[in-house]
């Protein structure tokens, strides 16, 4: 603690007088009178045997209790004097020391000159520190609603705060599996629809599905721990054999061997096709995600998604072409990436209504 008295010798003789009776505390007039914390501090300090710098004189110190107590404590009078020789004293070794650094710098410049060039460094790539490169289909598919178009919906990168959002993320996460083992909880049209597709990806196409062989899988998943009981009780199995009465259910059982379901892919992308105003050409952003199924004859290639999307049965003509109009930017995508790996041309891309009992074409 520090503090700067202006008059010590008459602030000693105040301390003083405060304290010359016997009592252990101060006297409650001696308390109200003190105009500041320092007074009331060392009238406390002077009547203790560590006080004597202060020369308080033993008729002050006539309380042996506080004289003698255990507490220790030490004060220091500095004049300013002494205050102004010291900071003389700092300054010229300040002033050695700048001396001697200065001589130093000399021998340095060259370090010197190279230091500040790293440290005046700008790097030229900024937009790539920002930018995701890796990117799943359900994150990036509004991009490619026409594949032939550049005009995409593409990021942009602002300028005015020099912040950018260089990542399409989904607005929903995923429900945490110890949510997903509560029987109170509601099942979602997600869950449902990601247990239906689990039931076409694994069903045997070499003989036709029968609702009690999906049945027969569904009650596999279930014991596998797969699909929770909970779900499989929503999920209508009649939905997935009316697909194999279709022209293309039976085209699958047609040619099983030709069914490739649930192909993972990977493909890269220049980031210019992506986001908007992005200049570094050799850069590649990796696009990741899992198309349902295709179809190989060969030379072309058929492309299929379920979908489990709520239409009435027999839909109509404007409903079949919302959700047309809602995937073609994910089919899209999807065509490229399977062109890509596969080397071959698409030659039909079909989205497989499960609840209109439909199979349309994109």
């Amino acid at each position: 603690m520090v503090a700067s008295i202006k008059d010590w010798e008459q602030a000693a003789v105040k301390w003083i007088s405060g304290v010359l009776s016997k009592e252990v505390v101060l006297a409650k007039e001696t308390r109200v009178q003190t105009k500041n914390f320092m007074d009331l501090l060392m009238m406390t300090l002077i009547r203790h045997k560590d006080a004597d710098v202060l020369e308080p004189g033993e008729n002050v110190r006539n309380n042996l209790q506080i004289k003698e107590h255990p507490a220790r404590f030490s004060l220091t009078r500095v004049t300013d004097d002494e205050l102004r020789e010291k900071r003389l004293q700092m300054l010229t070794s300040e002033i050695a020391e700048l001396k001697v650094g200065a001589e130093k710098i000399q021998e340095y410049v060259e370090e010197i000159k190279i230091a500040k060039q790293r440290l005046d460094f700008h790097y030229l790539y900024v937009k790539a520190t920002k930018t995701a490169t890796y990117q799943s289909v359900s994150e990036l598919k509004r991009v490619f609603a026409e594949p032939d178009n550049e005009q995409f919906a593409k990021l942009e990168w602002i300028e005015e705060t020099k912040k950018v959002q260089h990542r399409f993320v989904s607005d929903q996460l995923s429900v945490p599996k110890f949510l997903s083992q509560l029987n109170t909880r509601k099942v979602n049209q997600a869950e449902i629809g990601t247990a239906m597709h689990l039931l076409l990806q694994t069903v045997d196409l070499t003989v036709k599905p029968t609702k009690e062989s999906f049945l027969q899988l569904l009650t596999h998943f279930i014991d596998k721990g797969v699909i929770a009981q909970q779900v499989a009780e929503k999920v209508n199995v009649n939905l997935l054999t009316r697909l194999f009465e279709t022209k293309f259910g039976k085209m699958l059982l047609a040619y099983p061997e030709r069914v490739y379901r649930e192909e993972p892919f990977l493909m890269l992308l220049s980031p210019s096709k992506i986001y908007a105003h992005y200049p570094e050409a050799d850069d590649k952003v990796l696009i990741h995600g899992i198309v349902d199924g295709y179809l190989d004859f060969g030379e072309e290639v058929l492309l299929f998604d379920y979908k489990t999307d709520y239409l009435p049965f027999n839909p109509s003509a404007k409903e079949v072409k919302t959700i047309q109009k809602r995937y073609l930017e994910q089919m899209n995508l999807y065509k490229l990436a399977l062109e890509n790996a596969l080397q071959k041309k698409v030659s039909e891309v079909k989205l497989i209504l499960l609840k209109a009992g439909l199979v349309v074409d994109v």
